[in-house]
Order: structure tokens, then sequence, then C-alpha cells
């Protein structure tokens, strides 16, 4: 995903919105809307993706994470004052009512231009793809597509 948008280069501009497995208080999703309000994310998002799912670390309660972050560089007071931030809080309280606006049911889902959704599961059910390799190509194919549709519409 990463190299696909820096192929798009000034055509979009990526916003991630993290959805709230866990209800309107998601640890996860409190996580990475901290991480952001700090300018951490960009360099915090591969090293949480490689603890989740390469070493197998458990992310999913407040206190695993507060512990996590502490241990990997991030002084705990200040994570503690951002994460209980107002601005953090409100954006955590919002995310339910920003993914259900998109009826966003799982990740990564991409919405182009506020009106054309789409996500590998939609390509794979559609087009009857199994393999990875020839999923994600086809679902770039289809990212492409929609970037220009909307490029057009303007």
């Amino acid at each position: 995903m990463n190299e696909w948008v820096k192929k798009q280069g000034d055509n979009i501009v990526l916003r991630r919105v993290h959805l709230p497995f866990q209800g309107p208080a998601d640890p996860e999703a409190h996580l990475f809307l901290t991480l952001e309000a700090m300018g951490k994310q960009a360099e915090f998002h591969p090293k949480i993706l490689h603890a989740v799912h390469v070493q197998r670390v458990r992310l999913m309660k407040d206190e695993q994470i507060i512990d996590w972050v502490s241990k990997n560089g991030i002084d705990r007071a200040k994570f503690l004052e951002v994460w209980n931030s107002f601005s953090v809080m409100t954006k955590l309280r919002r995310l339910g009512q920003i993914t259900q606006a998109y009826q966003v049911t799982g990740t990564p889902t991409i919405i182009i231009d506020g009106k054309y959704q789409t996500s590998p599961g939609l390509v794979s059910e559609k087009l009857k793809i199994t393999d990875r390799n020839q999923l994600m190509q086809a679902s770039f194919q289809v990212l492409d597509a929609l970037v220009a549709k909307a490029a057009k519409t303007k």
C-alpha cells in the first residue's frame, strides 16, 4: 500500500482511519490516534505491525499498549498526556460515526474521494481471485481506476 501511495504522488492524500473493532474506546484505535497526534504514526506503524504479526505481541488492552510504547522509546508520561487529551478522546469517539457513515466493516477498506469504496475483500469476491499476489495486483488496478474516475468528475 505504501508503494502505491508513493506512486500516486500529488494525485491523492492518504488518511488512515482506524476501525474501532472493540467499540468506542478501542485500545488499538486509541494507540494510532495518539501516535498520530504525537507525529509518530509513520515511524511506529511498521513497528506495531511487526510486533503484532511477527512477534505476536498482544496490544489489545490499554495497559499492554502503554507498556509496549514505553519499552519502544516513547516517554510514558508524554504518551499518557496525549493519550488522555481532549483532542484524541474526541477523535476516538468519532471513529464509530465515520466507519458507520461509510459502512466500513473490515480492513483495509479504501474510500476514494469520499464516494468510491473498495477493499481486497470486495475485489476477491467480485473477481473470484484467491491467489494473494493476483488479488493485490487487481486491488491496486481497481484503486488506480477509482482515482482516475474521481479526477474526471472534478
